[in-house]
């Protein structure tokens, strides 16, 4: 089975439940981890752009979107056409796409998830 886990944190961060359940779910099943977006503000300040992906095991991939143009989460009030969402969408719409399920561990994906109809959502 092939599941996308949307985190809540990144999985080099301090290792917490979140990185423990993708592990652990990458023992028996495909899992692709979904890093939340580095939105502009930390472009800016960190100068890191681009997407990145990388495999931790042969299971368990880990993904973060390009966020060059993705508002901070807090201006999401303001994002009245969902723009911040349908751009994080168009650079995972390959790996939904081939999700049996979707796992979100944080409210802040709700843009980005709120358009699938096709699978199974927890």
């Amino acid at each position: 089975m092939k599941i996308v886990y949307f985190s809540p944190i990144a999985f080099s961060d301090l290792k917490q439940r979140p990185q423990y359940f993708a592990e652990m779910l990458s023992n028996s099943h495909q899992v692709y981890y979904i890093e939340p977006t580095k939105r502009i503000l930390s472009y800016i300040k960190n100068k890191e752009f681009g997407s990145q992906e990388y495999n931790v095991n042969i299971n368990l991939k880990i993904f973060r979107c390009d966020g060059r143009i993705v508002l901070p989460f807090r201006w999401n009030v303001y994002d009245i056409f969902y723009l911040n969402g349908i751009y994080e969408y168009m650079q995972l719409k390959r790996i939904i796409s081939a999700a049996d399920v979707i796992i979100v561990g944080f409210e802040g994906w709700y843009n980005v998830i709120r358009r699938i109809r096709n699978k199974k959502i927890i």
